[in-house]
């Protein structure tokens, strides 16, 4: 079953990449009026429609972002590591009698 549905995620992921428009202008979907408000709404954010240039200022901007971190802990604290179940801790506190 972990095969199948790992096939399952390749295929869907395969799928997206050919059917998602790279830009806002290259979707179909959308009207000329909703591209216009669509391209207003990023010259706001100043988010820019493609950007290729990789700047390490951009590694550090998000490792200084707090919602990272807060979802790295989050994520650690809700899938704990094999063996330990969420649960465990409390179901079976130490023993300090001595």
């Amino acid at each position: 079953m972990f095969i199948v549905l790992g096939l399952v995620t390749v295929v869907i992921g395969f799928v997206t990449i050919f059917f998602l428009p790279d830009t806002p202008m290259k979707a179909g979907f959308l009207s000329e009026s909703e591209k216009v408000v669509l391209l207003k709404h990023i010259a706001v954010n100043q988010t820019g429609i493609v950007n290729k240039r990789f700047k390490p200022t951009q590694v550090l901007e998000i490792l200084r972002d707090i919602h990272l971190w807060l979802m790295v802990i989050l994520t650690i604290l809700v899938c704990p590591p094999p063996r330990m179940g969420s649960l465990e801790l409390i179901s079976f506190p130490p023993d300090l009698n001595i």
